[in-house]
């Protein structure tokens, strides 16, 4: 299979220093978004499931990646509660597996992508940080052991420019 993860583009600013799960994309991450669709369609990605955090900042960036890919409406958006920022590995894992794809495309958040990515690759701890507007690649073989992933590509949203 191969795991595409997608971190939201940047966002409002927090409330009062606190995450809250409605901030919306500002304009830059909307035009971060934009890029890496328009990316993604030119490397001729098709993903057969898209899973997304039910927070706004994640589902916004979903669409806009989606319009800017050409894959909106084809792939429908699938909502996965278990990739909230604060997210356990395991539990994203479970739900991101059933059902199987053969491309899956997923957005959310960190620290919970980067640990998700690092997790697979065997490398649980590893502080990889995935920037806003960001995208990992993987290879993933034999789930849901761990090393079982093949690091494929980390694009950040200035490679693109």
């Amino acid at each position: 299979m191969k795991l595409h993860l997608v971190r939201h583009g940047t966002a409002a600013t927090r409330r009062e220093g606190r995450d809250h799960p409605d901030r919306p994309l500002v304009p830059k991450g909307r035009l971060q978004l934009e890029t890496l669709g328009a990316w993604y369609r030119s490397r001729g990605f098709r993903p057969d499931r898209v899973a997304t955090s039910p927070f706004r900042r994640a589902r916004e960036s979903a669409e806009v990646f989606l319009a800017a890919a050409g894959l909106e409406p084809s792939v429908p958006l699938e909502v996965v509660d278990a990739l909230v920022p604060a997210g356990e590995v395991e539990k994203a894992l479970a739900a991101l597996l059933a059902p199987s794809a053969e491309t899956l495309l997923v957005f959310g958040h960190q620290p919970l992508l980067g640990a998700l990515a690092a997790s697979l690759l065997g490398a649980d701890g590893l502080p990889l940080d995935l920037s806003k507007g960001g995208f990992i690649e993987l290879d993933v073989e034999d789930l849901p052991a761990r090393r079982a992933a093949r690091l494929r590509g980390l694009i950040r949203p200035g490679h693109l420019r």
